[in-house]
């Protein structure tokens, strides 16, 4: 609101907003703004007009800087026909050089309210509109979560994200979520797939406007209905002839249950005049995602090695999709393949060693690992093993996966009976493990092998897991329940600053330094100080904590 005051009692129904300018200064320095319609008072006639500015308006002064942020910066320039008293007399024009400063003014203290959103998870997007401008650089993604209802029965919190304006002066942006989180979203059953379990939790300090004001926490339902319109598409896959396994990986989460195996016809080439063979059936115990694992059946195993050229090896082992093999978590089929598709990776009907399956303990530090036969321990390279968060990471991604160091005493093999064997990891790969946030759960646990990693009792090395193409998930998993336990610490009182060493890494964004106290000794002590959150916690992740003391805090202790 924008209050004027006058010499005498003004007609009001004669005001001109688009007279009036809002400037930075006496004289403008590029900072102006001209009102415009619906801009306007609704004020009876008389000395006092308050003007109720627009919705874009207040959008545009708030988009700009340095321009009605306190009393110093806030001038207004108005020309002769702004208003005029009751006897049609103009009012005196304040040019600009002569822009008349704000008697008081009263900084924004609103918080920005999420009006509402919309979902196009064909696009990675969501677009939020708010009801004022609000500033994108103060976007913390990780406080924006996917809920199924306004209770968060099922939730997804955003891992990563980008922010782009969309609107004028950033009323409205767009999230443009990374394809880990769009996947993952999918493939939760029941959750933002209809207008009815789409929602959104927005944390309180998601987003501020441009006088850093918080948004509040809101839950809120879509505007419209979510669009997901687009089919899966086969992107690779891998044949593991030993056990009858074709390995599918998709460009979306699909559902395993949806499958209609008999349009998918093997093909001993991209020629037509191919050997090929279609199979008559299948299955697959894999839950809803990007990899489906298909076990052939034997009859049609049997078949497809009574062909001489056809999957007897990688050159000779292509698939051909034909329309609705499967669908993805929302019905839509998947689109058939314009020309035949050649294996990522081939294993041949031999006695390799397989990694059936295996069992990560997060608790302990260990992999418990099943293969289909005896292996030698003793021919484990652990820098062949590799965790990562996802089935398919990137070479240069090294923030979500981990390949183990080994040669540390700490981590050994221990052989069970041959076929089981536990992989105990260093405290070095652990605490790497955890401060990239790897395997927090089952679903961003997945491992992968090199060929190299061991061999069987006849030196035949194993079938590697490889990144993008088979990297397994964890059949079991168990949650770290254990406490980390602080086993020294130093304290530097010249540079203020209290090194504490743990036992594992820690998370930094939990870390409460208000919970630490200094005593004067061991026992029995008098003299004590604890920490205000004015000490703050400057190191990332780790076993290895870094607290700033306050210079209050230190002259305390002294």
């Amino acid at each position: 609101i924008l209050t004027f005051y006058f010499s005498e009692t003004v007609l009001a129904s004669s005001l001109n907003v688009s007279q009036v300018t809002l400037q930075n200064g006496l004289t403008a320095t590029g900072l102006t703004h001209a009102l415009r319609p619906p801009t306007g008072t609704t004020n009876s006639d008389g000395p006092v007009i308050a003007i109720n500015m627009s919705t874009f308006d207040i959008n545009r002064i708030n988009y700009l800087t340095n321009i009605y942020t306190s009393q110093q910066n806030s001038y207004i320039s108005i020309g002769s026909t702004t208003i005029y008293d009751m006897n049609g007399n103009a009012v005196t024009p304040r040019p600009d050089g002569y822009a008349e400063n704000v008697r008081n003014f009263t900084e924004d203290l609103r918080n920005p309210t999420l009006v509402n959103f919309t979902v196009d998870l064909d696009r990675h997007e969501v677009r939020l509109f708010f009801d004022e401008t609000i500033n994108l650089t103060t976007a913390r993604f990780p406080k924006f979560s996917a809920f199924s209802d306004a209770n968060g029965t099922i939730w997804y919190q955003l891992k990563g994200a980008r922010g782009e304006v969309r609107g004028t002066y950033a009323h409205d942006f767009v999230l443009y979520l990374d394809k880990p989180d769009v996947d993952r979203i999918k493939v939760t059953e029941d959750m933002w797939t209809t207008k009815n379990n789409t929602w959104l939790y927005i944390a309180n300090g998601a987003v501020r406007d441009m006088n850093r004001n918080s948004v509040n926490t809101q839950v809120l339902p879509v505007t419209g209905f979510p669009k997901e319109s687009l089919p899966p598409n086969l992107v690779s896959f891998a044949v593991n002839m030993t056990d009858g396994t074709l390995v599918l990986n998709f460009d979306e989460p699909v559902q395993p249950t949806t499958f209609n195996y008999s349009r998918i016809v093997l093909v001993g080439g991209k020629n037509n005049d191919s050997e090929s063979y279609t199979l008559t059936g299948g299955d697959s115990i894999s839950e809803n995602g990007l990899q489906i694992i298909l076990q052939i059946t034997f009859a049609d195993l049997n078949s497809i090695k009574a062909f001489e050229n056809l999957f007897t090896k990688q050159s000779n082992s292509y698939v051909k999709f034909g329309d609705g093999v499967i669908a993805d978590m929302v019905g839509n089929p998947s689109a058939a393949t314009n020309e035949s598709l050649q294996a990522a990776s081939y294993f041949n009907d031999t006695l390799r060693p397989v990694l059936i399956s295996y069992d990560l303990d997060m608790n302990m530090g260990h992999l418990l690992l099943t293969f289909q036969e005896t292996v030698d321990v003793s021919s484990f390279v652990f820098e062949s093993f590799v965790l990562q968060s996802y089935s398919n990471v990137s070479d240069e991604d090294a923030t979500h996966k981990h390949r183990l160091t080994g040669g540390l005493a700490e981590s050994k093999i221990t052989e069970l009976d041959n076929r089981h064997v536990t992989l105990k990891f260093s405290l070095y790969d652990l605490n790497q493990i955890k401060i990239k946030k790897i395997a927090t759960d089952r679903n961003s646990s997945w491992l992968v092998i090199d060929n190299d990693a061991l061999v069987d009792m006849h030196g035949e090395p194993v079938v590697p897991l490889l990144n993008g193409i088979n990297a397994k998930k964890p059949r079991n998993y168990t949650f770290d329940t254990t406490q980390p336990v602080l086993q020294q610490f130093d304290v530097d009182m010249d540079s203020g600053l209290l090194t504490m060493y743990f036992s594992e890494t820690v998370d930094v964004e939990k870390f409460n330094v208000t919970a630490i106290i200094l005593y004067d000794r061991q026992r029995n002590s008098t003299n004590f100080y604890q920490l205000t959150f004015e000490s703050v916690a400057t190191s990332r992740d780790g076993p290895v904590i870094n607290v700033s003391i306050s210079a209050h805090g230190r002259s305390e202790e002294r």
